[in-house]
């Protein structure tokens, strides 16, 4: 069965692939937002990754990209980006923005693989399961 992607399933399936995750009304809010851009992905029928993503006028920015853990490193996020990219290159969208937690070495590859360059640094920005906080790279590419 293919799970529908409201705000609830996106937070349940959260539960299990992230460690620190949005909360079910800050999917909510997103889903109902102008502009916003999702990209499921099923396999056998069941969702085992997701984008969201926000365009405002010619730009976009990625808000989540998440992939169960039995499924990562296979290609999944890569897929993932290119049809994002592909969409907002036919909507005019000339560039794509987001952050990503400096630690997380594997998506920083992934995002520079696709042409992503890094913008700067938001220190302190995301909260972090051992209390810490951790610092996001900003990056973008143009489309």
């Amino acid at each position: 069965m293919i799970v529908t992607l409201t705000a609830q399933a996106l937070f349940e399936f959260e539960q299990v692939a992230q460690a620190c995750h949005w909360t079910e009304q800050q999917f909510k809010d997103t889903l109902i937002a102008d502009g916003c851009v999702v990209l499921p992905y099923y396999s056998n029928n069941q969702l085992i990754a997701y984008l969201l993503a926000q365009c405002v006028c010619d730009e976009c920015e990625l808000l989540q990209i998440s992939v169960h853990p039995d499924f990562k490193r296979q290609g999944i996020g890569y897929d993932l980006m290119s049809k994002l990219m592909t969409l907002l290159k036919a909507q005019s969208v000339h560039r794509l923005l987001l952050e990503v937690r400096d630690r997380n070495a594997a998506a920083i590859a992934l995002y520079q693989k696709m042409g992503f360059v890094i913008d700067g640094v938001r220190k302190n920005y995301y909260p972090s399961v051992t209390g810490n906080r951790e610092n996001a790279i900003l990056m973008s590419v143009r489309l």
